[in-house]
């Protein structure tokens, strides 16, 4: 059904537009702490996207436990709001 293929939704864009912001953000702040301490390399840039991901991913992680549960187990969790009650009750 067409219901199924949008279920999460608007957990997904809670999770991805946040991402994508605060990994931009902390990537180029922790690229101007990376190339202070040594020229601009690979591991420079490694270190400093890792470290941005990181922060990202934590940042966002409980709207993708939401999305998850709410895919995986529609009758448990059939909106977003209640999938964070019962994952807090949890």
């Amino acid at each position: 059904s067409s219901s199924g293929l949008f279920r999460g939704f608007i957990a997904t864009a809670l999770r991805d537009a946040p991402h994508a912001g605060i990994y931009v953000a902390c990537f180029e702040r922790a690229k101007l702490f990376t190339h202070s301490m040594t020229e601009t390399t690979l591991l420079a840039n490694g270190a400093a996207g890792f470290l941005a991901g990181s922060i990202a991913s934590l940042s966002t992680q409980p709207f993708d436990l939401v999305k998850t549960r709410m895919q995986l187990t529609p009758s448990g969790y059939p909106n977003i709001f209640d999938a964070f009650r019962k994952i807090v009750t949890e």
